[in-house]
């Protein structure tokens, strides 16, 4: 399955879903911003993957939550529970971050994991990214879109596109990442997986809290909407 977009206009969705459980296998998803939305109690999960995207949307007026005149967050973004396993994000420009992510308290949402996780994948320039783009140390992981935000790299392939602080601020607004975020890695390396100058709070994680972080524990049960016959 192929779902693309070429070129880049404004804000460009190749897939958007929101109060629904959804998986997907071996599928390309293409577009330059804000590739993939798991919205408001959404779950899902995509597993052999490739998913194009573009972080660099600067003075974007089109945004619908750019007023700001900022560059705005490409390949993931959300407000669900969303598992990327074995699949490759392919930046075709940097700037705004991989993953913008919400989360929720836990008085609103007793027990959720609302959050981005990023399984046994990797992190590359774009095959397609115009010659002239210059992508080396210019990406960043994420960025939060609210304060309670959370991401989760699991042994990934970093390429040398991503910058060694791993993550940033918002925007210009909210310069500072609270620390009621949770940023984390487990054993991210290539070029651009060298965590010894990550931001300060983020979690440089052990293996024994690595396997804290499974298909169950963060979908809160084993998932019957998930296909586990599928194999890569």
């Amino acid at each position: 399955m192929s779902i693309s977009a070429n070129f880049s206009i404004s804000q460009a969705l190749v897939t958007d879903i929101s109060y629904a459980n959804a998986s997907f296998y071996g599928c390309a998803f293409a577009s330059y911003q804000d590739t993939w939305y798991t919205g408001r109690n959404a779950s899902t999960y995509v597993v052999d993957s490739i998913i194009y995207g573009q972080t660099d949307c600067e003075h974007d007026s089109l945004h619908p939550y750019d007023t700001l005149g900022i560059d705005f967050v490409t390949d993931l973004f959300g407000f669900g529970t969303a598992w990327f396993e074995k699949v490759t994000l392919a930046n075709r420009a940097c700037g705004g971050g991989i993953a913008a992510w919400k989360g929720t308290n836990l008085t609103d949402a007793p027990g959720n994991r609302y959050g981005a996780y990023i399984s046994n994948s990797r992190i590359i320039r774009s095959p397609d990214a115009n010659a002239t783009t210059v992508t080396a140390g210019q990406c960043f992981l994420g960025r939060p879109w609210n304060d309670l935000a959370t991401t989760v790299y699991l042994n990934t392939y970093m390429d040398n596109s991503i910058n060694p602080a791993g993550w940033k601020p918002f925007d210009s607004a909210r310069p500072v990442i609270m620390n009621t975020t949770f940023y984390a890695e487990y054993h991210s390396h290539g070029p651009g997986g060298d965590v010894s100058a990550r931001i300060p709070l983020e979690h440089i994680l052990t293996a024994k809290e690595a396997r804290h972080f499974t298909l169950e524990g963060v979908f809160l049960g084993r998932p019957s909407w998930i296909d586990y016959g599928y194999h890569v």
